[in-house]
């Protein structure tokens, strides 16, 4: 019978019952893993797993991934990181927000003064076109002793 427990292999607790997380297996297949290097060494190195577990931290018996780690983060402290999500896309869209503003207000300042450009240019012919005429009146050729405009 012993030689039947030592010698048998581990099926996996998941196959069993989905009711099994994938950390808990984990910590399972290495606590009962054949080989003796792949378990942990000491039962405080299984009892520390174990208080992981419990606490929602990373495991020695999980591949030390980064994506596993940034899971267990976000899972652990879930509201800090929505509350830290939700102030960034507030703080993006009012950033945006003022960018368009201020963009808008740049183009009608920068069309408001294509537009006076264009009536100081209308003024300067205009006042060129009048004083073209009025030098080339000769006071001797008129009837009129004094001229007005």
């Amino acid at each position: 019978m012993l030689s039947h427990i030592a010698t048998m292999e581990v099926h996996r607790p998941r196959s069993l019952t989905k009711a099994v997380d994938r950390e808990l297996e984990a910590l399972l297949l290495k606590a009962l893993t054949l080989e003796p290097g792949d378990r942990y060494a000491s039962a405080g190195e299984l009892a520390n797993d174990v208080e992981s577990y419990l606490a929602g931290e990373p495991l020695s018996a999980h591949r030390p991934t980064t994506v596993y780690f940034l899971r267990k983060g976000l899972k652990k402290y879930r509201a800090p990181v929505v509350a830290a999500v939700t102030i960034l896309a507030v703080l993006t869209g009012m950033g945006v927000w003022a960018y368009v503003r201020v963009a808008d207000e740049r183009d009608r300042a920068l069309s408001a003064g294509d537009k006076a450009r264009r009536e100081a240019d209308n003024t300067r012919a205009v006042l060129a076109y009048m004083q073209e005429v009025l030098s080339s009146i000769e006071p001797s050729e008129t009837r009129v002793r004094e001229l007005g405009v």
